[in-house]
């Protein structure tokens, strides 16, 4: 395995391991969404 490979792979576990990544990823956007589509929609 390369050097890029094993870092992106340490980097991409530790992002799935934290709470705060997944929050800020997945759910934070879908907040905004949700919130300024009832604002402006």
């Amino acid at each position: 395995m390369s050097r890029t490979t094993a870092i992106f792979k340490a980097i991409t576990l530790n992002w799935l391991r934290s709470r705060s990544g997944l929050f800020f990823s997945f759910l934070f956007p879908v907040m905004f969404l949700l919130v300024f589509g009832s604002i402006f929609g």
